[in-house]
């Protein structure tokens, strides 16, 4: 059954586009499969709520991004510190990469799948740049001769 992922509604014969596969959304089918939860339905995003999810993942893009660079500089302070110490210790050095990790993976909890939009108008084609006119006193021209 074909399935709009924002109002959920049966998209069967309206205009609708698809959702992309991937690494997440594969991972999701293999976990609700394995718990025999999975209805296999084909995910797409309907006409009318396009623009909303359009801005739904921006903000997941956004927020993403923004979680990967907390995380790295949280990883990057701490594991400094720990180092610059002096007490070494494998146990909390683990315990940083696990809290960094953690946070790089919180935009996870709200994300939303990509649209696989249909391909727009080309763009047009650069034009050719126009030869430059020869410029006053170039290599066709003679130099005039100085009066003293």
């Amino acid at each position: 059954m074909k399935v709009c992922i924002s109002c959920e509604a049966d998209v069967s014969g309206k205009k609708a586009y698809p959702i992309k596969e991937d690494r997440v959304i594969r991972t999701l089918r293999k976990l609700k499969k394995a718990l025999g939860i999975a209805k296999m339905n084909d995910l797409y995003v309907c006409e009318s709520c396009l623009e909303k999810h359009k801005i739904h993942r921006q903000s997941f893009e956004k927020n993403r991004l923004l979680a990967i660079v907390c995380g790295s500089l949280i990883i990057i302070a701490l594991l400094g510190m720990l180092i610059l110490s002096g007490r070494l210790n494998p146990w909390a050095a683990l315990s940083i990469i696990i809290i960094g990790a953690f946070v790089m993976l919180l935009p996870f909890f709200t994300y939303t799948p990509a649209v696989q939009l249909p391909p727009g108008p080309e763009p047009a084609p650069v034009p050719e740049p126009s030869p430059l006119p020869p410029m006053p006193g170039g290599p066709g021209l003679k130099k005039a001769k100085r009066k003293r």
